[in-house]
């Protein structure tokens, strides 16, 4: 039987055309649900084009002069940078850097055995850590589309290295970014946390003690742990943790903020 046969037998009966016209119409949004598929992938995958990313580690470390010589602890930093392109493809709410950092503060020990500790922190910026590596003259201060990405490969390729500048913006928009420095007189206690002032550690620590200098540098060397061996509360659910957290006085709360990256309690 020709073609041209069976489509006339088969229009000849609409029981059998009734049977079939439900998997008929599967097969056509079959088809435009491959199409549809196709182009989807192509788009996604067009968009990846404007993604990249970059991973990278730093070394902040704090120096300290004391009447028994230079005392000096740092801390390795990881940071990981995500950022869009300018691509036609790129939605504005998904364009834009994304920052996420893995570490903790740095540890100074002091003569007379106190600690002081270099949090993840400055007093008005509890991301600033994520910072610091850009904000060192060796920056070369790129512009333009992925300019986060191509400084830090550049500073890691030069193994960039610099001072900390204690302050950034001018006018009103002046401020610090130096890390907060704080201090514990029980180490076993979180609420005995004090903040001590850059300006005055002979406050804290005793005639002669001076902050020399912060200095980032960057590195691939391992990711600092370990800060849980001197603070252990700070593993501690029943401390880090609601409602342990909650009875922690605010003003301390906010002055152990900065201590790891893995902390959970937030400041509020």
């Amino acid at each position: 039987m020709g073609w041209s046969n069976l489509r006339g037998w088969y229009q000849t009966r609409p029981t059998l055309r009734a049977i079939a016209a439900p998997f008929l119409a599967l097969a056509v949004i079959g088809r435009w649900l491959a199409v549809l598929i196709t182009v989807l992938t192509t788009i996604f995958a067009l968009a990846g084009c404007g993604y990249q990313h970059e991973t990278f580690r730093y070394r902040l470390t704090i120096e300290v002069d004391t009447p028994q010589g230079l005392r000096r602890g740092s801390s390795v930093i990881e940071v990981s940078m995500s950022q869009t392109g300018d691509g036609a493809l790129t939605l504005p709410e998904a364009s834009g850097v994304r920052l996420k950092m893995r570490g903790e503060a740095v540890t100074v020990e002091m003569p007379d055995g106190q600690l002081l500790f270099a949090l993840l922190r400055s007093k008005d910026d509890i991301d600033a850590a994520k910072l610091w590596p850009f904000q060192i003259e060796a920056n070369p201060g790129f512009k333009g589309e992925y300019a986060g990405i191509r400084n830090a490969r550049h500073m890691e390729e030069q193994r960039a290295r610099g001072e900390l500048p204690r302050h950034v913006g001018s006018g009103h928009y002046r401020r610090s970014i130096w890390p907060m420095l704080v201090t514990f007189g029980d180490l076993s206690d979180p609420t005995s946390v004090e903040e001590v002032d850059p300006d005055n550690l002979a406050e804290t620590f005793g005639e002669g003690i001076t902050l020399r200098r912060i200095t980032v540098e960057m590195t691939d060397d391992p990711v600092t742990t370990g800060i849980e061996q001197r603070l252990r509360w700070l593993s501690d659910p029943s401390v880090m943790e609601n409602p342990g957290w909650g009875q922690i006085p605010i003003e301390a709360r906010r002055k152990i903020i900065g201590l790891h990256s893995g902390q959970t309690g937030t400041i509020e």
